[in-house]
């Protein structure tokens, strides 16, 4: 592929994931609405009113993996024994490092490759969202986020408009969880 394809291709992945990220929030509110009203309507049918949340996605081994190598380059810039062994660094420097070796830790944890990569960003490792697999990696995962909520009870509940298709659908939640 020629550099400038290549640099208009990264362009509109850039966007993309820019605009999955906004329409992610926006799913997310809309379900944390949909979920408040699915467990008040279902109180009754839900065990001892517990809600039902989505189920965190999992991610692969070469995720697992991809954010590991990650958190090492990050760590390696950022990890606190390290800080305290150089001298060179200014107390306000340590303490914004720090912050980040945080943040990144508890991403790694969780497995949050975005935000893993956000913090090298910071750190200025350009070549982690330079990358066209990257890019696309993160259109898929938002894009698969934004599905998974929307395919959940709460939000097939809240977003049904015929009272008889929800009554169907109730019929069935409660089949389900009975």
């Amino acid at each position: 592929m020629d550099e400038k394809l290549k640099l208009y291709t990264l362009k509109k992945l850039k966007k993309q994931i820019e605009f999955l990220r906004l329409e992610l929030q926006e799913t997310q509110y809309v379900f944390e609405k949909a979920l408040t009203e699915f467990n008040r309507d279902f109180s009754d049918t839900l065990e001892k009113g517990k809600p039902i949340n989505p189920q965190k996605i999992q991610i692969t081994d070469q995720e697992e993996k991809e954010c590991n190598t990650l958190f090492r380059r990050i760590a390696t810039r950022t990890h606190p024994d390290k800080l305290n062994n150089d001298s060179e660094i200014e107390e306000r420097d340590k303490k914004r490092l720090e912050e980040l070796y945080k943040k990144s830790n508890d991403a790694s944890e969780e497995g949050d490759y975005d935000t893993l990569v956000k913090v090298a960003g910071e750190l200025g490792f350009e070549d982690v969202t330079e990358n066209e697999f990257y890019l696309e990696k993160s259109v898929s995962k938002l894009s698969d986020k934004i599905k998974h909520l929307q395919t959940t009870y709460a939000w097939v509940w809240y977003h049904e408009k015929n009272t008889d298709r929800k009554e169907n659908l109730k019929q069935h939640i409660k089949r389900t969880y009975a």
